[in-house]
Protein backbone atom coordinates (compact mmCIF):
# COMPACT_ATOMS: atom_id res chain seq x y z
CA UNK A 1 0.00 0.00 0.00
CA UNK A 2 2.97 2.30 0.21
CA UNK A 3 2.17 5.13 -2.00
CA UNK A 4 2.35 9.06 -1.47
CA UNK A 5 2.76 10.26 1.83
CA UNK A 6 3.14 6.99 2.95
CA UNK A 7 6.56 6.73 5.19
CA UNK A 8 7.66 3.42 7.04
CA UNK A 9 7.11 2.85 10.60
CA UNK A 10 9.75 0.32 12.12
CA UNK A 11 10.30 -1.62 15.11
CA UNK A 12 12.50 -4.18 15.58
CA UNK A 13 13.30 -6.99 18.67
CA UNK A 14 16.73 -9.04 19.01
CA UNK A 15 16.67 -12.96 19.60
CA UNK A 16 19.88 -14.38 21.18
CA UNK A 17 22.27 -11.75 20.21
CA UNK A 18 22.07 -12.60 17.00
CA UNK A 19 18.87 -11.73 14.92
CA UNK A 20 16.87 -9.31 14.37
CA UNK A 21 12.75 -9.31 14.17
CA UNK A 22 11.67 -6.11 12.47
CA UNK A 23 7.98 -4.79 11.69
CA UNK A 24 7.15 -2.39 9.41
CA UNK A 25 4.14 -0.61 8.66
CA UNK A 26 3.62 2.02 5.92
CA UNK A 27 2.05 4.91 7.38
CA UNK A 28 0.33 8.53 6.09
CA UNK A 29 0.20 11.28 8.55
CA UNK A 30 -1.33 14.44 8.31
CA UNK A 31 0.89 17.78 7.63
CA UNK A 32 1.79 18.47 10.89
CA UNK A 33 2.37 14.61 11.38
CA UNK A 34 -0.27 14.84 14.34
CA UNK A 35 -2.62 12.71 12.87
CA UNK A 36 -2.59 9.22 11.37
CA UNK A 37 -4.45 8.80 8.72
CA UNK A 38 -4.47 5.53 7.40
CA UNK A 39 -2.10 2.10 7.24
CA UNK A 40 -1.40 -0.53 5.27
CA UNK A 41 -0.77 -4.15 6.89
CA UNK A 42 2.32 -4.86 9.00
CA UNK A 43 5.05 -6.44 7.38
CA UNK A 44 7.22 -8.92 9.07
CA UNK A 45 11.20 -9.37 8.82
CA UNK A 46 13.41 -11.87 10.64
CA UNK A 47 17.20 -11.76 9.33
CA UNK A 48 20.20 -13.04 10.81
CA UNK A 49 23.56 -10.76 11.73
CA UNK A 50 26.99 -11.92 10.51
CA UNK A 51 29.14 -9.83 11.92
CA UNK A 52 29.18 -6.71 14.25
CA UNK A 53 32.20 -4.32 13.53
CA UNK A 54 32.88 -1.67 16.15
CA UNK A 55 34.55 1.65 14.01
CA UNK A 56 35.89 4.74 15.53
CA UNK A 57 33.78 7.18 16.90
CA UNK A 58 31.84 4.17 18.72
CA UNK A 59 29.17 3.21 15.99
CA UNK A 60 28.52 0.26 14.33
CA UNK A 61 28.62 -1.24 11.11
CA UNK A 62 26.53 -4.28 10.42
CA UNK A 63 26.91 -7.42 8.23
CA UNK A 64 23.86 -8.92 7.71
CA UNK A 65 23.68 -12.57 6.30
CA UNK A 66 21.25 -11.70 3.40
CA UNK A 67 20.12 -15.58 2.33
CA UNK A 68 18.71 -15.50 6.32
CA UNK A 69 16.28 -13.59 5.56
CA UNK A 70 12.97 -14.52 5.83
CA UNK A 71 9.45 -12.43 5.30
CA UNK A 72 6.84 -13.42 6.87
CA UNK A 73 2.89 -12.88 6.09
CA UNK A 74 0.55 -12.22 8.64
CA UNK A 75 -0.74 -15.87 8.62
CA UNK A 76 3.03 -17.12 9.70
CA UNK A 77 3.34 -13.95 12.65
CA UNK A 78 0.35 -15.65 13.98
CA UNK A 79 1.29 -18.81 13.99
CA UNK A 80 4.51 -17.42 15.79
CA UNK A 81 2.20 -15.67 18.16
CA UNK A 82 -0.22 -18.74 18.88
CA UNK A 83 3.77 -20.49 18.96
CA UNK A 84 4.31 -18.00 22.53
CA UNK A 85 7.04 -16.29 20.17
CA UNK A 86 8.64 -19.37 18.72
CA UNK A 87 9.85 -19.17 14.90
CA UNK A 88 10.49 -23.10 14.94
CA UNK A 89 6.65 -23.64 13.65
CA UNK A 90 7.88 -21.86 10.42
CA UNK A 91 10.55 -24.45 10.17
CA UNK A 92 13.27 -21.65 11.23
CA UNK A 93 15.82 -23.25 13.14
CA UNK A 94 18.00 -20.42 15.05
CA UNK A 95 21.42 -20.70 16.37
CA UNK A 96 20.14 -19.85 20.25
CA UNK A 97 23.93 -20.09 21.52
CA UNK A 98 26.09 -18.46 19.53
CA UNK A 99 25.89 -14.64 20.23
CA UNK A 100 27.50 -12.38 17.87
CA UNK A 101 30.57 -10.30 19.25
CA UNK A 102 29.89 -6.36 19.73
CA UNK A 103 26.01 -7.51 19.64
CA UNK A 104 24.96 -6.18 22.91
CA UNK A 105 26.83 -2.99 22.71
CA UNK A 106 25.44 -2.12 19.52
CA UNK A 107 21.74 -2.52 20.70
CA UNK A 108 22.31 -0.86 23.82
CA UNK A 109 23.56 1.91 21.04
CA UNK A 110 20.40 1.87 19.39
CA UNK A 111 18.32 2.86 22.49
CA UNK A 112 20.63 3.64 25.93
CA UNK A 113 17.95 3.20 28.32
CA UNK A 114 16.62 -0.20 26.54
CA UNK A 115 18.01 -3.06 29.03
CA UNK A 116 19.08 -5.88 27.48
CA UNK A 117 17.41 -9.27 28.87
Amino acid sequence: MRGHGYQTFSMQAELYERYLVRMLIDIKLNEDRTQLLGHANPRWVVYEIKAINKLPGGTFQITPRSESERKLTPEQWQKVVAAGGDLSVLGLSLAKDKPVLWFREYWRSQDPGMPMP
